[in-house]
């Protein structure tokens, strides 16, 4: 029992005041990465094989803020007060879609037409249109053309 005459005495390991303590209010970011796409674009003037970056690829980001609020070391509240968003730029990369082996010295991928035209008159004389010939050929079955039909 414990009266005023009695104290009792015990080893204190740690004291406590009501009222008093450290209280943090901070703002904390978290970020998250947005990874960026790749996009890739037919280029008909550049070879099958060979390809190049036209634009390098940024992350974009989302940027969290919070208000967090400590007390003696310990989370006492997490309020989100801010929302940021930093979109991702894609990477493109330009692939060569040409055969060369599918067109000939002159047509490269098109109808190349060869006409012959009276200079007085400027009136079509003859006409003809190729694809996949050579330039020899082309002119030798024009002018073939030509003399057959006049």
């Amino acid at each position: 029992e414990y009266d005023e005459r009695n104290v009792i005495q015990e080893k204190i390991d740690e004291i406590i005041v009501v009222g008093q303590g450290v209280e943090i209010l901070e703002h904390v970011q978290e970020i998250e990465e947005i990874p960026y796409d790749v996009e890739y674009i037919n280029n008909d003037k550049l070879e099958i094989g060979r390809s190049y970056i036209d634009r390098q690829g940024i992350n974009g980001q989302i940027i969290k803020t919070y208000e967090v609020s400590t007390f003696n070391g310990e989370e006492l509240s997490r309020v989100l007060i801010n929302v940021e968003k930093k979109d991702a730029v894609n990477k493109i990369i330009v692939v060569g879609t040409f055969d060369p082996t599918k067109v000939d010295d002159m047509t490269n991928g098109y109808t190349n037409t060869l006409m012959l035209i009276d200079s007085k008159t400027l009136k079509t004389i003859a006409n003809i249109s190729f694809i996949g010939k050579t330039f020899d050929n082309r002119l030798e079955d024009f002018i073939n053309d030509f003399n057959n039909e006049n």
